[in-house]
């Protein structure tokens, strides 16, 4: 009786580790959080923005970071790039192709900006990465016009950053998110960057965290930049 008792104990001690070593595998290779899932499969996340808006009929606002390669709104995560975006805004009638010479932290770049259908701006991408201290310098001809724009950074006085909006927004988000998972795989891309006032009026500024899955949907949340109090989420 006492080989068989230890027999039987043996047993259910196997059962026990045997259930426990199967808990610890699911946990560390199979288990599926959410919010990390997301945060891996996100397409757009700005790091600095920089505005100059001291001229009444054209502003310059220059925002830079990392975003996909190439960049769709498809809810398809691809290999992330460098972006520093030269948005130039005017009310100045019957231009085309303005162009520029930007001097960043003592390189210079030249080139020419392309409408924005979206919004009307005049927009190009110089392809690298700036921080909040990076040294800008921008002129644009247009026509027979020249701007001289030296834009301040504005995030470093927010109350928040990217980073922290990008949790705030994904976790205001995390049902949607949990919906999107599917045999551990996330049918979304994610993005964090800052608009503005849409009406141009207000000199205002908020961090806008979206999700666009596979379907072509979209879903949304607009942070006030000061203090991330969540202003609307569709």
């Amino acid at each position: 009786m006492k080989k068989k008792g230890k027999r039987i104990l043996f047993f259910v001690l196997g059962i026990i580790l045997f259930c426990v070593l199967v808990v610890t595998l699911y946990e560390v290779f199979f288990k599926v959080e959410p919010m990390k899932l997301a945060k891996t499969n996100v397409s757009e996340k700005g790091d600095c923005f920089f505005v100059d808006n001291t001229n009444d009929n054209v502003n310059l606002k220059v925002s830079s970071g990392t975003r996909e390669n190439p960049y769709n709104l498809d809810g398809v995560h691809n290999e992330m790039k460098s972006f520093t975006l030269l948005i130039f805004k005017t009310t100045i009638n019957n231009i085309s192709e303005p162009s520029f010479v930007a001097t960043i932290d003592g390189t210079e770049y030249q080139g020419v900006l392309e409408l924005n259908p979206c919004d009307g701006t005049y927009v190009s991408d110089l392809q690298i990465l700036l921080n909040n201290n990076s040294n800008i310098s921008v002129v644009i001809y247009v026509n027979d016009m020249e701007f001289t724009f030296n834009p301040t950074n504005l995030n470093s006085n927010w109350g928040l950053d990217f980073d922290e909006a990008l949790d705030i927004g994904l976790n205001n988000m995390k049902d949607i998110i949990e919906k999107l998972i599917e045999n551990g795989k996330f049918n979304g891309e994610c993005y964090v960057k800052v608009i503005s006032d849409p009406s141009g009026v207000l000199d205002i500024y908020y961090y806008y965290i979206g999700i666009v899955d596979i379907s072509g949907n979209i879903y949304s949340t607009v942070l006030d930049t000061t203090d991330g109090k969540i202003l609307n989420a569709e």
